[in-house]
């Protein structure tokens, strides 16, 4: 997939994709906001808006250039909140809300592992304290927009939803697994997000220990983010045997 840069957003390459009786076309969108520390967009961590505010995943769907009507909301809603395990248990979200907003399903999801405590001691602190050292910011995800459009390729103008899902789940997890754990693995990746969860508590003993002072906490956090052997597609690499049951478990996003 090619990314376009504008500004905060990036929009990720269209993608096509067809079935027997309809072909969709998938764009997806991603936006950032306020910059804590940092000088150069490649050094900074970018992180899920903490709470109280939710980062929003919003799935906006059209049907022959039409929103999807209130009965197809419906179904893809509740194919959603039956995959609310994938965000609660593989991405360590909490899941707040579940809603329909103009031909769209939205999702406010709350981080599990970051606070804003936890970001203040990370880097807020460290970097206002050291800012002639250049250590990474932090920048927070708003949202993650997909846009979907579905046309019947037969004289048949109903779509049926329950239909739809196997792309729904090949296009979210095929744009997680190539783009989202790369660019915001802080945000999307599974092993990431559990690696820095389990180890966080460990980073200030050892950064003192090293230094005698906090300045190292964001470099510490900067080698977790940056580390590509905590992506699914590396462990997918190294277990071919296994790839199919991982992709079959773990991204049953729409059930």
């Amino acid at each position: 997939m090619r990314i376009v840069r504008e500004g905060t957003e990036t929009v990720f390459e269209t993608v096509y994709l067809r079935e027997r009786d309809f072909v969709s076309e998938w764009n997806a969108f991603t936006r950032t906001s306020n910059r804590i520390g940092g000088y150069h967009d490649s050094d900074n961590i970018v992180l899920p808006l903490l709470k109280p505010s939710t980062l929003q995943i919003c799935i906006e769907c059209y049907h022959n250039d039409e929103h999807f009507s209130g009965d197809e909301l419906d179904q893809l809603e509740h194919s959603v909140r039956n995959g609310i395990r994938f965000w609660e248990e593989e991405l360590l979200y909490e899941v707040k809300t579940i809603c329909q907003q103009k031909g769209s399903i939205i999702l406010s999801l709350g981080c599990r592992i970051w606070t804003t405590d936890k970001m203040v001691t990370l880097f807020e602190k460290p970097t206002s304290l050291r800012a002639h050292l250049h250590l990474p910011g932090v920048v927070f995800l708003e949202y993650l927009k997909l846009e979907c459009k579905f046309y019947n390729s037969t004289d048949d103008e109903n779509l049926n939803i329950s239909d739809t899902l196997p792309q729904f789940n090949e296009y979210l997890a095929s744009l997680i697994l190539s783009q989202l754990e790369f660019r915001f693995p802080m945000v999307f990746s599974m092993i990431n997000r559990q690696k820095f969860q389990q180890q966080s508590t460990d980073l200030a003993p050892l950064a003192y220990s090293l230094t005698n002072s906090s300045s190292l906490l964001p470099l510490l956090v900067q080698l977790i983010a940056n580390d590509r052997t905590a992506t699914t597609v590396y462990h997918l690499a190294g277990l071919p045997n296994r790839s199919e049951k991982v992709s079959s478990n773990k991204f049953q996003i729409f059930k």
